[in-house]
């Protein structure tokens, strides 16, 4: 075998696929560079002269190694290594710096002069060399290897390896079932719950009333997904076993946490599709009620009804990745959110300013879909003006100027129009010649003008009431409405405003028009709405502080509508 003795890094080098790359040693390491290997690791290939690129894109900086396969992960080794006794303990014990293990490798590419390519698992490539490996990882991480400088085979030896074992056909090939364990001696002992005392504890420390621990579960009679002790509400074990039949995996409530205040979180199965008669599943809820030290009613929250499905958080997971994984896609990040306007919306949930191929500026709004033509019209004109394409909307100028200079303005104009619409609404416009008709088409057709838009929108903002929730998303729909009555032609001054919205409020803001009156009678210029808007969202602060200062109440979850409970049947 050729000899490991390795340098500490590379300096630089002109490009990735240039012949002129070149490596910078700068002292020798004269002591052989092996991965510390876990007990029943061995390692199954290696290269040598590997360089590992500092950042992914650019492939300028680095350091220069020794790259190895285990049976177990894929590391990288280099002079300048951190010896493994000195690291922390809040770093892994299993891993390295520049280790990934091999079932967090997501996928590979070959990187050569001018392409790229993915490797298929249980495929072998027909490329005679390596000369570069993009390592693609599932937790989002890319490492980026060069086998330039690596004795010939070494970087296509050791990519068929990884391409064998990463990808194993079944679990049991997988390292841990061949790991053995090492006893590491650690400084604190973690609580892993399977002793009684280790439950003991965990009530002792939140402050647990109402509540005891059983052995019901110690056979896993109940449930083999279960631990052996359980946390349940303060009932016979004969009762708790026989409701455990009526639901889902055998799940009745299960203590989880409290608070110091009585609050307790509690988690428990929906009822199994066979039972119809929830008498059980109000007794056990019952049970629940009459432990907290307030005997409150528990607040029950439906998690199939208020989180995602596992489809949906992979679809997320998903679209996330191929944002932020560049190796994925030879166009960058932005270039990407210019092709996709949906995934600009999700990402920024408004704008986003990014540079064309031209001079020109584009930025990318939400496609008008018939609704709020007021802030839509504000935010097209605005991004108009911005292009110095604003002219074009100008009706004496559609009219009496046709050069050649001024239809270059309105083509550019009209392009920014079109494109800030939804599909349905371009029926609209495509009939209009300029930039000015298009804009007067979509005024004439969505913009609420006239004493009959007038009317309604008067008398809406006289029937607007605060009824609880957030008040800022109150307070925005009334503004709102403010400014669709004042684009309509309606006539509305500031101290009608504040006048309403005061009227709009309950008795509980009754405080803050007590303390405008009095400000009123000293400086009538004192009082603006924005000064109103200030004080009432300090008012709904104040008053949602004082409420929690409550005893909370016990907190339950189930996989189930809350409606549905009655604790007399």
């Amino acid at each position: 075998m050729a000899d490991k003795r390795m340098t500490m890094s590379f300096k630089s080098y002109i490009a990735f696929d240039e012949e002129n790359l070149s490596s910078s040693y700068e002292d020798s390491f004269s002591e052989q560079l092996t991965p510390k290997l876990l007990h029943g690791e061995s390692i199954i290939a290696e290269a040598q002269n590997v360089l590992m690129f500092a950042n992914t894109s650019e492939r300028t900086k680095g350091k220069s190694g020794l790259l190895f396969v285990t049976n177990f992960k894929l590391s990288f080794i280099s002079a300048d290594e951190t010896p493994r006794e000195e690291v922390s303990f809040e770093d892994t014990l299993q891993l390295g710096k520049n280790d990934v293990s091999l079932s967090n490798v997501d996928g590979l590419y070959l990187y050569g002069s001018d392409r790229k390519k993915k490797l298929v698992p249980d495929k072998n490539f027909s490329e005679k060399d390596v000369k570069g490996l993009y390592v693609v990882c599932k937790n989002m991480r890319m490492l980026s290897f060069s086998f330039k400088f690596s004795p010939k085979g070494h970087g296509k030896n050791l990519t068929n390896t990884l391409l064998h074992h990463a990808f194993p056909k079944r679990h049991q090939l997988l390292f841990a079932y061949d790991f053995r364990e090492e006893i590491i001696g650690m400084k604190s002992q973690t609580n892993m719950f399977r002793e009684p005392g280790d439950w003991g504890v965990e009530m002792a420390r939140t402050g647990c009333r109402g509540w005891k621990l059983s052995s019901i579960n110690f056979n896993f009679d109940i449930s083999n997904t279960l631990p052996k002790w359980l946390v349940v509400p303060d009932v016979y074990d004969a009762k708790l076993k026989t409701a455990s039949l009526h639901f889902n995996g055998g799940r009745p409530p299960l203590w989880c946490w409290s608070s110091p205040t009585g609050c307790s979180l509690v988690r428990m199965a929906d009822l199994m599709p066979t039972v119809t008669d929830r008498s059980q599943e109000n007794i056990m809820l019952e049970y629940v009620r009459t432990s907290h030290p307030k005997h409150s009613q528990p607040i029950i929250i439906d998690l199939t009804k208020d989180m995602p499905t596992p489809k949906d958080i992979l679809w997320s997971f998903n679209k996330l990745r191929e944002l932020c994984m560049p190796v994925c896609n030879s166009v960058g990040f932005v270039s990407r959110l210019i092709r996709s306007e949906k995934c600009v919306y999700s990402v920024t949930g408004g704008e986003l300013e990014v540079m064309a191929s031209s001079t020109m500026n584009h930025v990318f709004m939400k496609p008008f879909d018939g609704t709020n033509f007021g802030t839509w019209s504000y935010r097209m004109k605005l991004h108009l003006k911005k292009n110095k394409v604003l002219t074009a909307l100008n009706e004496a100028d559609a009219k009496t100027k046709q050069d050649e200079a001024w239809k270059t303005i309105d083509v550019a104009a009209r392009d920014h129009i079109v494109k800030s619409l939804d599909d349905r609404i371009i029926d609209v416009i495509k009939d209009q010649k300029t930039a000015c008709d298009m804009f007067g088409a979509l005024e004439r057709v969505y913009a609420k003008k006239g004493l009959a838009a007038q009317v309604s929108l008067q008398k809406k903002l006289r029937e607007l009431r605060y009824t609880g929730g957030k008040l800022s998303v109150y307070l925005s729909e009334f503004e709102k409405t403010v400014s669709d009555l004042k684009e309509c032609g309606g006539k509305v001054d500031d101290g009608e405003v504040i006048c309403l919205i005061l009227a709009s409020m309950p008795l509980e803001y009754q405080a803050v028009t007590t303390t405008l009156d009095v400000l009123y009678d000293n400086d009538t210029n004192e009082i603006s709405y924005e000064f109103v808007k200030n004080r009432l969202l300090q008012e709904f602060t104040k008053l949602n502080s004082a409420s929690d200062l409550k005893v909370e109440e016990t907190v339950a979850f189930s996989l189930r509508d809350r409606r549905s409970w009655n604790p007399r049947n």
